[in-house]
């Protein structure tokens, strides 16, 4: 009966002991600001079937409206941006819809095409809804491909992420991008990929020693399905680093960085080779051998901008607490042990 009693005292200690200090490890404060509106493209009759966001085919010269309904589902009236963009290739190697791609090789540039070209805005009303049109104009010539853009919408004052505290928070800022492709002809057959791979270049970025690769990509449709991989070799033909990049998108007739991370690992002064080569949809090849010099003043300007590594701060607390646990247990064994020995003695009569 003690043992039984011991037992359930220990195992109920134990638990709610191990509760605490879970609670205490992972309690992070979050903020989430979920969106309260909806923005929803009111299509054309020609509009491609079986798709959310405008697509349709268009004359040179020819006027187009693009129409939206932005509903307000607050008690509030709130303000709300709209701003159209040619897509962009990000520095990760995927599309961008939030800012402009202002290559010389487009057909057309966003201030010949849309009208208002800067940013629209609009108040509606609480428990509304309110029709915005930004205005299309196709470009004067013909042209091969498509061209990728897109409306921005968001709420005024609410874009950016807010931190309150330095401690760790979460606050989600919701913003709807709404697709706009066009085309003089309708694209039967994905085109084979046309990339120029120019130079390579040692910097930091997000904290990290990265390679930015070059790229112009002249294709007038969007290349998907990029495979990279590459070998950077010092000037002694030594391997310094294996690089991938998996996942790649790129967006129409657009020159971009992309970098690639050295996994923390930094360049000295020196001469390097990056070698490789890059596979897009339909397999592709593009082949590149690049040329890389990085001076004293680059490798000493990327090691600045990498934030130094400090161990994690020690949380006596917490090993405090795990200690009087293993301490306690042990003890609280023990003596269970010894209780059920006790049980099993016979006490045998003198005669």
């Amino acid at each position: 009966m003690i043992f039984l009693l011991f037992f359930q005292f220990t195992r109920y200690w134990f638990l709610g002991l191990l509760a605490v200090s879970l609670g205490l490890l992972f309690t992070i404060p979050a903020q989430a600001k979920m969106a309260s509106y909806t923005v929803s493209p009111v299509l054309p009759a020609d509009n491609a079937p079986k798709t959310g966001f405008f697509q349709f085919k268009i004359k040179p010269k020819e006027r187009r409206a693009l129409p939206l309904n932005i509903t307000n589902q607050d008690s509030s009236p709130a303000t709300y941006v709209i701003t159209p963009h040619i897509a962009s290739t990000n520095s990760s190697g995927t599309i961008d819809y939030t800012h402009d791609n202002h290559s010389p090789q487009l057909p057309a540039q966003a201030a010949q095409l849309f009208r208002p070209v800067h940013a629209q805005r609009v108040t509606v009303s609480p428990h509304a809804t309110k029709r915005v049109t930004v205005k299309l104009t196709a470009p004067a010539k013909s042209f091969n491909g498509i061209i990728l853009a897109a409306l921005e919408i968001h709420q005024a004052g609410k874009r950016s992420p807010v931190q309150h505290s330095n401690q760790p928070q979460v606050t989600i800022a919701t913003a709807f991008t709404i697709g706009v492709i066009f085309y003089n002809h309708i694209p039967h057959n994905v085109l084979d990929s046309q990339l120029d791979i120019k130079r390579a270049s040692y910097h930091a970025a997000y904290g990290q020693p990265t390679v930015a690769m070059t790229i112009n990509n002249r294709t007038p449709n969007i290349v998907a399905d990029g495979q990279l991989t590459a070998t950077l070799t010092d000037q002694k033909g030594h391997t310094t680093q294996h690089l991938r990049q998996a996942h790649l998108l790129m967006a129409p007739q657009n020159q971009f960085d992309l970098n690639l991370k050295l996994n923390d690992r930094e360049l000295a002064a020196g001469h390097y080779t990056l070698d490789g080569k890059l596979t897009t949809r339909g397999g592709v090849i593009h082949p590149f051998r690049l040329s890389m010099i990085v001076t004293p003043q680059m490798a000493s300007r990327v090691h600045q901008k990498i934030p130094a590594k400090t161990s994690s701060p020690t949380n006596w607390a917490l090993k405090v607490v795990l200690g009087i646990l293993i301490l306690t247990t042990c003890m609280l064994g023990g003596l269970v042990v010894h209780l059920w020995k006790k049980q099993r003695i016979q006490v045998v009569p003198r005669e």
